[in-house]
């Protein structure tokens, strides 16, 4: 069993931003999807190791978003 764990949203520029905890297999990673005019973007792994989790998103001013997470 797996699941999606700890959502955060962040708004920057014409852009909604999420980013969750994802676990398959004993394994957490970090996925990211955008929401902007054409819809939702589809999701990608940003992270790459066997546990990551505390997923945590901010608008920056140039419309652009920041991701940080916890790796271990």
């Amino acid at each position: 069993a797996g699941g999606s764990y700890q959502p955060t949203l962040a708004a920057a520029g014409d852009a909604l931003h999420l980013a969750w905890e994802e676990e398959a297999a004993g394994a957490f990673s970090i996925r990211v999807a955008t929401r902007d005019a054409g819809g939702w973007s589809t999701p990608a792994a940003v992270s790459s190791g066997a546990r990551a989790y505390a997923p945590r998103l901010a608008a920056l001013p140039d419309g652009r978003a920041a991701l940080a997470w916890t790796e271990e």
